[in-house]
């Protein structure tokens, strides 16, 4: 039987460079009916935080910036070419690439950092003043998952592209004759399929993410009205539905869960995610026939589970069996090079059986694959302490 002590989520821009993928099943028909799987009176009042014209919305320092900072580079360069360069290009804002929080656009720009959607967001709300045309589209790759204190996150990358609204179209590529900022730097002959998204999605996304921060929280209630306000605002968006299911699920309501992961169910017979939670929704139950049901769907949509080889690993590690870790490790690299973690426990496994060269290049994957600028330091001070070494 899957093993089932996981809840799954699914985050947009928290990402590892090199890895850009919305989970399987995030989009579908819209959820008819969604109403009848909120229960608003178990999660007290919506936080005012919670407000679809904060997404957007432009601080004075933003304005400050489009008017003063870069206002000579625009009228040389042209809105379009100007902003591009100066967020591209980190030359007047110094942008970093970090996971930790999805940011509304202002807080974003006045943090200097964030995740792909919080980066798109801010882009986008400077472009808009700019009076420039922005499009949205999400890169579809193999999936990638983040394992973090019992919730597997579904990884996801998006990216913007913007350009100037009275041009038309020359090519079949709708983003051919516009300029696509994209800040974890996409190799464009990587091959990755591109799809245009609606703003109504990227805002349910940046909504979700929010829902999903807050479950890691433990603010489950708060979850529920982030979740909530992702389902109100794209009722395609089946990944917010399922982070309902989740926060039903922790906050002790397994049939309100089972009810929204069926509906989910209905729409995307083959979402892993929502399969993954019914398992564990189904074990809380205790409903035995309907738990090996949904035990076998999984198993056949998803033979191994997420970081299987990864627990080999760590447990080939702790016998000193540093040969079959690093075998271990090698699986999950080939199946997520851009996991750092995967990285670095393989660097550790070549670092224990004296292959310098190999710990050196690994370790330097998961340097640049980390999420986190505190993660990039960490990995950074352990390649310069090995390369200091004769």
């Amino acid at each position: 039987m899957c093993n089932a002590k996981y809840d799954r989520l699914l985050l947009i821009g928290v990402m590892l460079i090199r890895m850009f993928v919305i989970g399987a099943g995030i989009t579908g028909s819209a959820m008819a009916g969604s109403a009848d799987l909120l229960h608003d009176a178990e999660f007290g009042s919506k936080p005012s935080e919670i407000d679809a014209a904060r997404v957007f919305e432009l601080s004075s320092s933003m304005r400050h910036f489009l008017e003063v900072e870069i206002a000579s580079e625009l009228e040389v360069k042209g809105r379009v070419r100007g902003l591009f360069d100066a967020l591209y290009s980190q030359g007047q804002l110094k942008l970093s690439y970090d996971s930790v929080r999805t940011g509304t656009a202002a807080e974003t720009f006045a943090e200097g950092r964030g995740n792909c959607l919080s980066l798109v967001l801010m882009t986008a709300a400077l472009a808009k003043k700019l009076g420039l045309m922005v499009l949205y589209q999400e890169l579809e790759t193999d999936p990638a998952v983040l394992l973090r204190d019992g919730i597997l996150y579904s990884s996801g990358h998006v990216n913007v592209t913007i350009g100037h609204k009275r041009q038309r179209f020359r090519s079949r590529d709708p983003f051919g004759d516009f300029l696509t900022i994209d800040f974890a730097r996409v190799d464009p002959n990587a091959g990755a399929q591109r799809r245009p998204v609606p703003e109504r999605t990227i805002m349910a996304m940046f909504f979700n993410n929010r829902a999903a921060e807050a479950v890691a929280l433990g603010k489950l209630s708060e979850g529920y009205w982030w979740a909530r306000e992702a389902m109100a605002t794209d009722k395609h968006f089946l990944a917010a539905f399922n982070t309902l299911a989740v926060v039903y699920r922790r906050s002790g309501f397994p049939q309100h869960a089972e009810q929204v992961l069926n509906a989910i169910l209905k729409r995307d017979p083959n979402n892993v995610a929502a399969w993954t939670n019914l398992v564990a929704v189904r074990q809380t139950l205790g409903t035995a026939q309907a738990l090996a049901a949904a035990s076998k769907q999984l198993n056949r949509l998803r033979p191994n589970e997420p970081y299987h080889f990864f627990k080999l690993g760590m447990r080939a590690i702790a016998e000193q069996n540093f040969a079959l870790a690093r075998d271990m490790f090698q699986r999950e690299v080939r199946l997520q090079p851009g996991n750092h973690e995967f990285q670095y426990w393989l660097a550790v496994a070549y670092a224990n059986l004296g292959a310098r060269s190999k710990t050196i290049r690994h370790l330097t994957q998961a340097m640049k694959t980390s999420l986190t600028l505190k993660d990039q330091g960490i990995y950074a001070a352990k390649l310069a302490k090995i390369e200091a070494l004769n």
